[in-house]
């Protein structure tokens, strides 16, 4: 005959044999984190377009270090996060270095050409990710006629901004369909970081470059306009178009950052030193965004003039018209 009271018995006597897998807890609780972030991603970043940008804190894609966010700036299209890294670019002579090494590449290249630079003083400062020691140089088309520039911008963003010449001094020198500084690294150009490498090794050490000559695919579409002062200081106003969702992680060090209003919107005023992109070894920055109803606009406007003081490039910024 079934006796059930037995079976039971047997039953609970077997699961009191059966133990969970150690750390299983761990186990567990690394699935939910990785089933939230699946569900954030789908049900918050449809379409997503990931952009790794090299610009006003020289690094990108961030990966293998101490970090924290250190701030954000947002709307509801695209998240602009400065990372602060333990691992510092603190050395100005070995950032004038690093200057001089660019300038010798962009003196190769053709107007319009574009170089993958490999600098192993910054492999050796991020060894833990050596792709930092990657950096773009141009030779950029600049367009000195005011009225053509204009109509290339208004072709763009029927609402963008430019500093008035009477009123701040300012008189155009150019535009460039690019970021001020740097440029855009794309998957296919860092698959050359090996090659570089052993080629660096074997010329003991120095910087290796190779021209690109085909823009890449999904570039982001930026335009900077420059101006000059009656010192001759430079400043330049740049915006980049976004209009789709995108993230934006940029890793910096050695940066001064103050909240600030511009005509009520956040902004924030950088102040950067060393930076190798520049002769003078340092810039200042002021970047905030506008939000339209398809598109948004991230606005830099910045120098790297030793003489252009914050306070100038305030009034600047706030006589945009």
């Amino acid at each position: 005959m079934f006796n059930i009271n037995q079976l039971t018995k047997q039953l609970k006597a077997r699961a009191g044999e059966i133990q969970p897998p150690s750390g299983h807890e761990m186990s567990i609780r690394d699935l939910y984190e990785a089933d939230q972030k699946r569900r954030r991603r789908s049900t918050h970043l449809k379409p997503v377009l990931l952009k790794v940008v090299l610009g006003l804190a020289l690094f990108v894609v961030i990966a293998g270090f101490n970090r924290y966010i250190w701030f954000q700036i947002s709307d509801h299209r695209m998240s602009l996060q400065y990372v602060q890294m333990n691992t510092r670019m603190d050395d100005e002579e070995l950032s004038s270095k690093i200057h001089r090494d660019l300038k010798e590449v962009e003196a190769e290249l053709e107007v319009g050409e574009s170089a993958i630079v490999y600098l192993p003083e910054l492999a050796k400062l991020y060894t833990m990710d050596k792709k930092q020691a990657l950096v773009v140089v141009t030779n950029p088309f600049i367009i000195t006629d005011f009225s053509k520039w204009e109509t290339i911008l208004a072709r763009n963003t029927a609402k963008y901004k430019l500093p008035p010449a009477r009123s701040t001094g300012l008189y155009f020198v150019g535009g460039k369909e690019e970021s001020p500084f740097g440029g855009f690294i794309p998957l296919e150009w860092r698959k050359l970081l090996p090659e570089l490498e052993k080629e660096s090794e074997k010329m003991n050490g120095k910087a290796v470059w190779r021209k690109q000559v085909d823009k890449p695919a999904n570039q982001p579409r930026i335009f900077t306009t420059i101006y000059h002062n009656e010192r001759e200081d430079q400043v330049y106003v740049s915006m980049q178009f976004i209009d789709q969702k995108t993230d934006f992680k940029i890793a910096t060090s050695n940066l001064e950052n103050e909240e600030i209003n511009i005509d009520g919107v956040k902004a924030h005023y950088f102040n950067t030193q060393p930076f190798f992109f520049s002769d003078s070894n340092r810039v200042q920055e002021i970047q905030w965004l506008e939000t339209f109803e398809d598109y948004t606009l991230l606005y830099s406007i910045g120098s790297i003039s030793p003489t252009l003081t914050k306070e100038e490039l305030l009034r600047i910024a706030h006589q945009l018209k």
